[in-house]
């Protein structure tokens, strides 16, 4: 909690957290809508979402809500890390954060794609025909991935060794 510092700088503070929040809710949102596209079912069945026209307005819905607290997450490790002394620059840790998604992604999609350790396929098959199942699975690791990406960025980038704020130069001579 921000309690020893100036309002302003608390405004400014949660402001952030807030963009932050709202930035990776309209990342979810775009994301979701490619996922859609991958297993429909993925929502219908795994996300109570019903299936209609209005499918790809509520998968957008789910993957806004969904980004909200990655982005706090996100955007409270970059206030903490500046309030502690860090110099961390916004673009670049939110690039590198939104970034983190990709090779995450699909890190997830391979290892889960091919050993399906929660047996996805298995409980599906009275449900979904092996195509399907294989989307529905896919879409669920891309997920999971989308969420480890950045969260584990943060984490990293949180652990590195602080650089001070300023350099201290030896007194004159």
């Amino acid at each position: 909690m921000l309690t020893n510092v100036p309002p302003d700088s608390r405004l400014r503070s949660y402001s952030t957290m807030l963009l932050g929040a709202a930035c990776f809710g309209l990342l979810g949102a775009g994301f979701d809508q490619i996922t859609v596209s991958v297993s429909p079912e993925y929502f219908v069945l795994g996300k109570g979402v019903s299936e209609g026209a209005s499918l790809r307005g509520s998968a957008a819905l789910v993957g806004f809500y969904g980004g909200l607290p990655v982005g706090a997450l996100c955007a409270g490790v970059f206030v903490w890390l500046r309030a502690s002394g860090r110099r961390v620059r916004w673009p670049w840790f939110f690039g590198l954060a939104t970034l983190a998604t990709v090779p995450s992604s699909l890190l997830a999609a391979i290892v889960l794609l091919s050993l399906d350790p929660f047996q996805v396929r298995l409980d599906a098959s009275g449900v979904l025909d092996p195509d399907r199942a294989t989307r529905y699975l896919l879409c669920w690791s891309l997920h999971i991935g989308a969420y480890l990406g950045p969260t584990s960025a943060v984490f990293v980038m949180a652990a590195r060794k602080a650089e001070p704020p300023f350099r201290v130069m030896p007194p004159p001579a």
